[in-house]
């Protein structure tokens, strides 16, 4: 491996978040103080404190290997091909912290080791949920990670569970879900684009207010715009964890499993490629590798 890769290597492990939630992480007790910025039109979490004799080789490293796209590193001569791959945009699933870095978190984790595998080059695009949708429709990513629903089959082909999440509503902790009907009369901020099970999603006694990210909610919740957040659970209270706002949360209300999916694009031209990929991620489940990879992120 080439030194500037080991570089990057050492610096990003260095700076990935630990589940005691050490250096780098955002706070995982949910006690308040400074307030890490990230995602979609929100910042950027603070730079990180990185040992001084690494700086200089970090600038060669980065300024040799970084494009300017919001891509992660460039990948050396020799791998056998190339993929785009598209998913969610938020901690701790997948995060970025300026252009000119990697992304971060479980997905990219994850998507380092499935290169490292199968020596397939894989670029990996961080966007709101929902755009992910049309990118894979189109064929513009030849793939994507994100939760499966029924109609995804018309256009892509389902490839191994990631993970799974409980999906539910997690509301204000002035207010008490004890059972489905109590969610009447309430409003509960959404992921634009993203569907949930009956009879939530056609409810019209529950009103939704649609966002672009979980943060964005979270803050609304914090103003009493709204009186709850509905969708991935665990990372709902991540994203929440990461802000400070934990014991704002009251119990959530539970109503779905979802599994998020590699999904292939039936309009890819590298279908038999993303093919590999899909067959390491089966291998990393059977060996304990992506339980291993989840427990960092999702304690």
């Amino acid at each position: 491996m080439p030194r500037a890769l080991r570089v990057i290597g050492a610096v990003r492990n260095a700076s990935r978040p630990s589940p005691e939630g050490g250096s780098g992480a955002p706070p995982r007790d949910g006690s308040p103080g400074q307030v890490p910025q990230w995602g979609q039109g929100a910042g950027r979490f603070p730079v990180r404190m990185l040992a001084r004799g690494l700086l200089a080789a970090l600038a060669l490293a980065l300024a040799t290997l970084l494009g300017p796209t919001r891509l992660q590193a460039q990948h050396p001569a020799g791998v056998s091909g190339q993929l785009s791959l598209a998913t969610l945009e938020t901690y701790p699933w997948a995060w970025q912290e300026g252009n000119a870095t990697p992304p971060e978190g479980f997905l990219p984790d994850v998507v380092r080791e499935l290169e490292r595998r199968t020596g397939v080059a894989v670029q990996v695009h961080l966007m709101p949920f929902a755009r992910l949708t049309p990118e894979l429709e189109s064929g513009r990513q030849d793939c994507a990670v994100f939760a499966w629903n029924k109609a995804a089959g018309a256009f892509a082909l389902r490839g191994q569970t990631v993970a799974v999440h409980p999906v539910g509503v997690l509301p204000a902790r002035s207010v008490t879900l004890g059972s489905y009907a109590d969610l009447k009369g309430l409003t509960v901020a959404v992921l634009r684009g993203l569907r949930f099970a009956e009879p939530f999603q056609s409810d019209a006694s529950v009103r939704k207010d649609e966002d672009p990210d979980y943060k964005t909610s979270l803050n609304k919740l914090a103003l009493g715009r709204v009186d709850g957040v509905a969708g991935s659970v665990p990372t709902i209270r991540a994203v929440a964890r990461s802000l400070g706002m934990l014991r704002q949360l009251g119990e959530p209300l539970v109503l779905d499993t979802y599994e998020i999916v590699l999904q292939i694009s039936r309009n890819s031209g590298r279908i038999a490629l993303a093919r590999r990929l899909d067959q390491a991620l089966a291998d990393m489940r059977a060996d304990g590798t992506l339980a291993r990879i989840e427990s960092v992120y999702y304690p």
